[in-house]
């Protein structure tokens, strides 16, 4: 008993050490990013990118930091402990069916929002960002808009990392989930500093190396998912009991 425990302590210590650091590299790159494009790009188009890059982060925060976690992961982990009483079989196709249920869920909101988002970005941005600050500045208003919905990709790739993650932690699989924000963070200090490009273009691909970085971040996870079996598929099977309890434990959380 005593060595058990002090296993699962041992392991328990590694896990946290893992996240710890994958989460510095994070955090240093992230400064170095915010650096760059401090230093290559203008005040006014860097400040254009940054009110966008805040709004897509409202998606990120929303439905996905931390909270889809809180609610994904007791539930996931409850599932995958029930294989010494309903067989191993039994257990790995109701993980499966519930993973990708909360995938299509997932999707099928971040998805209309993010389309209403786009056809309406003109009218968030001007609400969010009215005041002399940036209406004095002639076009910069309707740069924040361009800069959005270049971006609008941003919050379904970020929150389909953070589903990802939270399938990959219930497996204690933490080193390549930590590691991923980083890979986002050295694709746009790639892209910031881009020297031949005029600030304006380069903002814009700032932009979209948002996009590319999203998708770098969340790909890297997925060769893992596919080799645990676990790798989402398209699903409407929404109304199970475990799906409610994901929402139910997910809706004080946002």
């Amino acid at each position: 008993m005593t060595s058990d425990r002090n296993e699962e302590k041992g392991s328990v210590l590694l896990s946290a050490g893992i996240a710890a650091f994958g989460i510095l590299i994070s955090r240093i790159l992230g400064m170095v990013r915010d650096m760059a494009i401090a230093k290559f790009v203008d005040t006014n188009s860097r400040d254009a990118f940054l009110s966008a890059f805040r709004l897509a982060n409202v998606f990120r925060r929303l439905f996905g930091e931390g909270g889809l976690g809180i609610g994904f992961i007791p539930i996931l982990t409850e599932i995958l402990a029930g294989h010494k009483t309903h067989g191993l079989g039994a257990t790995e196709t109701r993980a499966r069916e519930f993973v990708s249920a909360v995938f299509s869920m997932l999707v099928s909101v971040l998805l209309v929002l993010s389309l209403l988002a786009y056809l309406f970005m003109d009218r968030i941005i001007g609400f969010l960002l009215a005041g002399d600050g940036f209406e004095s500045v002639p076009g910069k208003i309707a740069l924040t808009v361009q800069f959005a919905r270049y971006m609008i990709a941003f919050p379904v790739l970020a929150c389909l990392y953070a589903l990802f993650m939270a399938i990959l932690h219930s497996f204690r699989r933490f080193l390549i989930a930590a590691i991923a924000p980083a890979l986002f963070n050295v694709v746009m200090i790639v892209a910031a500093r881009s020297f031949l490009w005029t600030s304006e273009r380069q903002v814009l691909l700032l932009s979209i190396a948002v996009v590319v970085g999203g998708i770098v971040q969340m790909g890297i996870l997925i060769p893992s998912l596919v080799r645990m079996g676990l790798f989402p598929r398209p699903s409407f099977q929404w109304k199970t009991n475990d799906v409610g309890r994901f929402l139910s434990a997910l809706g004080p959380t946002l």
